[in-house]
């Protein structure tokens, strides 16, 4: 098969020669593997010839297809030509493989064009061998000849080419230019006149996506009459830049850049032609709509310099080039005239700004409908605009000239020059500030997958008031500045509609008065909303700034009806510019907002903000929350802007956070991206935007190239079948980033929570590890996305929840209908009905039991909530849900979501899934007639018991919070995927073939005698309690108060844990807090030998219910299948936890053990207070020692991590804390003077014995 290329490449000849010689480049052996080739290698090679093989891919079922080839080069007049042809060479790759010779010719030319270009033609010929289709041959012959594309690409110069044509059209436009034709004057004189005419013509304003660009539609704006296809408008931006230079940045029609995003936007076909040095002719042929036939422009162009400060381009229709390109057959010749003009305004911080107009008036032609016309229009509009603002956009260099000018204010600044008024104005919003909790009703939070922003919302006298705490990268003068200026270029929003700065009662630095309008909302089906406010700034103290926003009236703008008179909180404004609105309204609505800025630790800022709008026109109160919510996440943009403008060096956790937050938001309005696009197209735009505006992105993206289309296939979240790349992170090329992106979905999809699936997404990948120990914010940032993908695209969570609900509702339904077979036998086995019944309705009762007690300070109706989810069946699904909403351990409960969790389906299997195998096995033993049916149910009933027990071992060992707290215990599930799925498979496998055999030694000896059955498992819980009593391990490790309460709660934890390791061996309790390993395994081996004691019993001693032949192949069917499940586990497993499956640690041992382990004092404070304090009574000394010494620096805020250790300090230590203290420490954890009466000189200082005595008298009363 023959195939030809020809493409001109940015380089000279000799460049090009060298690329294409160089067979074996990194470059090219990069890509050819990313292809999937297996081989590529140098033979033979001098000056002049190599010999390369190489062994290439081939779609299934077809072999590999190698080839050998020898290239020669040879310098020629024109540049050089060069020749490769097949050798019968044999090549050793190192490697083994299947594969057939095929045969190639390749002739290449590099034909000199300029010192930085030449033109290469590339003629192949391509013989696969073998019996292969054509169309396979097509492909790979395709696939060869894009190294042509690959070559363009390595020599691009597009940039730099399109600076030097600009550079050339901006000189001649500063010069000026030749006289003009009398019919050039014609077609210019006609532009000049309709410009007018539009500045006073009457219009339609179009909805724009881009805030900063104003669009208009009017009816006519010529002589011409208007026809239905007929599109006359306006865009208007202000653009950065000088007149002339935005003028000749348009007028580079025949730009690479121009002609790139005429196909990349639709574009069929496209030519230019420079005329002379002022007029350039234009082809262009474009497709419209499915269904219509493409549409074909010529127009001739011409600039004119009307001024120093004004230039202007036309375009017309012209019949120039019909000679030199023939009408194209089944294309609808389109006309349209088109007015840019450039006007220099005044300069904006230094900053040259230029007024830029386009008008124009497209005729489409034929018959198209007028939905087509009326979307194309604002969709072309929004394009020119957004494009010539975009290329010049100089926004952020504005913005923060203007925070800096304010922040040199704030230096001089008189701070007693405020008036009374002023200050009662202060003082009533700092009041708000303090009602919201004291005063307010209703309080709720708002979720957000952001830890370092908390929002909540709340009623104070009957209005909806919102708060925000939290932390900005950034100084109070900064954020200050950033609420300050609410005409900052970042402030501008699409659904703003006028926004204008009014005259101050009383002319101040400290105070202005803005006026805003909202645009109607719900197309039309809200009117729109006008606010007058009055901003203004206070210095509380040294660290502390306030700005408050109140609704005020001004003279200005008083609220006026239809006749000029005031009408309540409405205005009907007659006209805009010109054009009769008829019977729009709009309401003056009002909005308060207080944000306190204080200053943080390494010179960030915390602020408090609390916010209330009312949007009048007697809205129904559930719009007002909502416009509180969203304005409440204005937090969220306040972070990311500065966090935006943070170098990558400066990043930290909260950053990654922020970053996350960005990466996942959805599209704001203004970022040029239109609705027709697909949601991937926007995923992608999204991300490049953002690797374009934050700086640490930027950087990141220029040194990792992987990086940005790895965070796109992050965020899109499909699920694939992925690939594990062992490549180091300086390795990695993109598509091995758009494969690891990739395979997170996966992981998503296995695990409950973000956390635990980013961290199974780092141990697979070593560049990914690699990314999170060099970038402390990396793994924060991936956490916070794969939560919140867990909670917007949660078809991970689902399938497990839709599998785990599944298998429990059909198992009850199951033991419901095998309960009602029994019932209505003619064999007289209903007791067996009744057992059935009575099991399920006491592991009910018993399920909700628990529950309430180890939750006993919820609410009443909270409570109830809870356990109408245990009725229903359906806690497992309440409690995944929980977990993946990342919610933290609540206050009234002693246990997190995910303990919590794993503690009801523990319960489950204990009161429900255990009692119903055993009485399964023992009906279907004892019937006479064995049904399928029944048999299914006592499998079902089985496998059901399996997959729970996989789900806690695998979600318990993969929590990365489990692996950071405890890494002696959890970790021991591997990190490869597969390897993962095997882990997982063996889990079930053995939960549920132990469970059966379990039950049938239960059986077999209850059919002998039921007294048999009794006393081998009384000896067996005696013998763990003796255990666990005899190693002082009998205390439970949950936090109980109360000696009492927290003994009765070991008796039954334990009970219950022995019993569900007895039949599942779940390798969970092999932790020394349970079981531990070594009294696991020995339980483990128990289980076996009694499994085989009861057989022999019931062949000698039984009924012969079953034959004994059958008893003996079940029970070694069982064994069989359970030994190999469990060797398999052993080698699948990480061998670094094997011994934790054999280890004698007690509870109390491993808890002293993390303590001296651990160097963080959070870590330390976790290990601590989080289990039972008999845990840690063998060192209370050391504890109360490290607590001393380190209480002063927490109390002061200057230990990382203090929030975190002082949230996992129990209630009942707190209250001793400032039961001895009075007044010491305070519930915050903050300290102050003692009140007790001794000397009353007790200061910080004093704290140290304090709580020394609290820890010492703990030890000592748990002794």
């Amino acid at each position: 098969m023959h195939g030809r290329a020809e493409l001109q490449v940015d380089c000279s000849a000799e460049s090009a020669l060298i690329y294409w010689f160089d067979y074996c480049s990194i470059s090219r052996s990069r890509t050819s593997s990313e292809e999937g080739n297996l081989a590529r290698t140098i033979i033979e090679q001098s000056d002049r010839s190599s010999i390369v093989g190489t062994v290439k891919t081939a779609p299934w079922p077809f072999y590999w297809r190698e080839f050998v080839f020898k290239t020669v080069w040879k310098r020629v007049e024109e540049g050089y030509i060069l020749g490769t042809v097949t050798v019968d060479d044999k090549v050793d790759y190192g490697k083994t493989f299947r594969g057939v010779r095929g045969r190639t010719k390749v002739f290449v030319s590099f034909e000199r064009v300029s010192g930085r270009s030449c033109k290469v033609r590339i003629t192949q010929v391509l013989d696969l061998s073998g019996l292969v289709p054509a169309f396979v041959m097509n492909m790979k012959l395709q696939l060869s000849l894009s190294v042509a594309e690959e070559m363009r690409e390595a020599f691009e110069e597009d940039d730099e080419i399109d600076k030097l044509g600009r550079m050339c059209i901006l000189r001649r436009m500063q010069l000026g230019k030749e006289e003009c034709t009398e019919e050039e004057e014609e077609i210019i004189d006609k532009a000049l006149k309709m410009s007018e005419r539009a500045k006073h013509a009457e219009y339609r304003a179009l909805d724009c996506s881009d805030p900063r660009v104003s669009l208009k539609s009017f009816t006519h704006l010529d002589d011409d009459p208007s026809e239905p296809s007929v599109i006359f408008g306006q865009a208007e931006v202000v653009v950065d830049a000088l007149p002339e230079v935005a003028a000749s940045w348009e007028f580079l029609l025949e730009g690479r850049k121009a002609r790139k995003n005429h196909f990349n936007e639709g574009g069929i076909d496209r030519n230019t032609y420079n005329a002379s040095a002022y007029t350039i002719l234009y082809q262009q042929v474009r497709k419209i709509a499915p269904g219509i036939q493409h549409r074909e422009w010529r127009s001739k162009g011409m600039w004119k310099k009307v001024s120093d400060d004004k230039y202007l381009i036309t375009y017309s229709d012209t019949a120039d080039f019909d000679e030199m390109l023939p009408i194209k057959p089944n294309v609808v010749r389109a006309s349209a005239h088109s007015i840019l003009t450039f006007e220099r305004l005044p300069d904006n911080m230094n900053v040259p700004q230029t007024k830029f107009t386009f008008i124009g008036r497209v005729a489409l032609n034929g018959i198209i409908p007028h939905q087509i016309v009326d979307k194309k229009q604002p969709e072309f509009l929004t394009s020119v605009g957004t494009t010539v603002r975009k290329s010049f956009d100089k926004s952020d260099r504005i913005d923060r000239s203007r925070r800096d000018e304010f922040k040199r204010k704030l230096e001089v600044h008189d701070h007693n020059s405020y008036t009374h008024e002023e200050n009662n104005i202060i003082d009533a919003m700092l009041h708000k500030m303090e009602a919201f909790d004291t005063k307010g009703s209703g309080r709720k939070k708002i979720k957000t997958p952001n830890s370092f922003i908390n929002l909540e919302t709340t009623t104070v006298n009957n209005t909806f008031w919102g708060r925000s705490n939290s932390t900005v990268r950034a100084s109070p003068e900064a954020v200050l500045a950033y609420f300050w200026d609410t005409h900052a270029r970042h402030q501008d929003k699409v659904d703003t509609v006028e926004k204008t700065a009014l005259k101050p009662a009383v002319k101040s630095d400290h105070v202005r008065v803005d006026y805003i309008v909202k645009k109607a909302a719900h197309r039309g089906a809200f009117h729109e909303r006008e606010f007058v406010t009055m901003n203004m700034w206070k210095l509380l103290d040294d660290d502390t700034y306030l700005h408050v926003c109140v609704p005020i009236e001004h003279t200005d703008k008083p609220r006026l009806e239809r006749g000029g008179k005031t009408k309540g909180n409405s205005v009907m404004p007659k006209t805009r510019q010109g054009l009769n609105l008829g019977r729009m309204v709009r309401h003056r609505a009002e909005y308060f907002h207080a944000a306190k800025i204080k200053r943080g630790r390494d010179g960030g800022s915390i602020v408090e903000w609390i916010v209330s709008v009312d949007m009048k026109g007697n809205l129904p109160g559930w719009i007002n929350l909502s416009v509180v919510r969203y304005n409440l996440h204005r937090a969220t943009s306040l972070q990311q802007y500065f966090s935006n403008h943070k170098l990558l060096e400066e990043y930290e956790k909260i950053d990654g956070e922020i970053l996350a937050s960005s990466l996942m938001a959805k599209l704001d309005s203004g970022m040029g991206v239109g609705m027709e696009d697909s949601e991937n197209d926007a995923i992608k735009f999204r991300v490049k935007v953002l690797f374009k505006t934050n700086e640490a992105l930027r950087k990141l993206g220029e040194q990792y190239e992987f990086f940005e289309p790895m965070m796109v296939k992050v965020i899109k979240n499909k699920l694939r079948p992925g690939k594990d790349c062992e490549k180091k992170l300086n390795h990695l090329s993109v598509k091995d980033g758009e494969r690891i992106g990739a395979s997170l979905a996966g992981s998503l999809a296995t695990n409950v929570s973000g956390s635990s699936s980013v961290g199974e997404w780092l141990a697979r990948f070593p560049a990914m590890r690699e990314m999170a120990s060099k970038y402390s914010w990396f793994e924060p940032m991936m956490t916070s996305i794969g939560t919140q993908l867990l909670g917007e695209v949660s078809w991970g969570l689902k399938s497990r929840m839709i599998v785990g609900a599944s298998l429990s509702f059909i198992d009850l339904v199951s033991d419901l209908l095998v309960g009602w077979y029994y019932l209505s036998s003619e064999d007289s086995e209903e007791h067996i009905y009744g057992w059935l019944t009575f099991g399920m309705v006491a592991g009910n009762i018993f399920f909700c039991t628990i529950i309430a007690l180890v939750n006993h300070s919820k609410s009443t109706k909270a409570m109830l909530y809870d356990l109408l989810w245990i009725i229903v069946g359906m806690k497992p699904v309440k409690d995944a849900m929980t977990v993946t909403s990342g919610s933290d351990k609540p206050k009234h409960s002693y246990l997190a979501p995910v303990v919590e969790m794993t503690f009801s389906k523990c319960i489950e299997l204990f009161a429900e899934a255990i009692p119903a195998c055993c009485l399964q096995i023992y009906a279907l033993i004892l019937a006479n007639e064995r049904k399928t049916g029944v048999i299914i149910s006592a499998l079902l009933a089985a496998l059901t018991t399996g997959f729970n027990v996989a789900i806690i071992s695998y979600d318990m060992d993969t929590s990365p919070s489990n692996r950071k707290n405890s890494p002696w215990i959890y970790g021991y599930i591997p990190d490869k995927s597969s390897h993962r799925t095997i882990v997982f498979l063996c889990i079930i496998i053995n939960g549920g073939t132990v469970v059966l055999s379990r039950a049938l030694m239960v059986v077999f000896m209850c059919l002998v005698d039921f007294r048999i059955a009794l006393s081998w498992m009384l000896f067996e819980m005696i013998l763990f309690l003796a255990y666990k009593a005899i190693r002082r391990d009998f205390r439970y490790w949950i936090p109980f108060d109360g000696d009492a309460a927290s003994m009765a709660v070991a008796v039954v934890v334990r009970v219950i844990c022995k019993i569900i390791t007895d039949f599942t061996s779940m390798p969970h309790f092999r932790h020394p807090f349970e079981l531990g390993g070594f009294y696991w395994t020995l339980n483990l081996c128990v289980t076996q030998l009694g499994v085989f004691t009861s057989a022999y019993v019931y062949t000698s001693y039984g009924d012969g219910e079953l034959p004994d032949e059958r008893v003996w192949q079940l029970i070694m069917l069982l064994f069989v299948v359970w030994l190999t499940s469990f060797l398999t586990f052993l080698l699948m497993i990480k061998r670094s936890y094997v011994h934790t499956f054999i280890c004698s640690m007690a509870g109390h041992q491993y808890t002293c053990y993390l303590f001296h382990s651990f160097s963080s004092d959070e870590l330390k404070a976790s290990v601590l207070f989080t289990v039972h304090r008999s845990h840690w009574i063998s060192i209370h000394a050391e504890v109360a020692e490290w607590v001393g010494k380190n209480w002063d620096g927490w109390v002061n805020d200057k230990q990382e991590g203090f929030e975190d250790i002082k949230g996992s300090i129990p209630e009942s230590v707190m209250s001793i804390i400032r039961g001895k203290g009075k007044g010491v420490v305070s519930s915050e954890g903050n300290s102050g003077m003692s009140s007790t009466g001794l000397s009353g000189e007790r200061s910080v200082g004093g704290e140290r014995t304090i709580v020394r005595e609290v820890v010492g008298g703990v030890g000592e009363s748990s002794g």
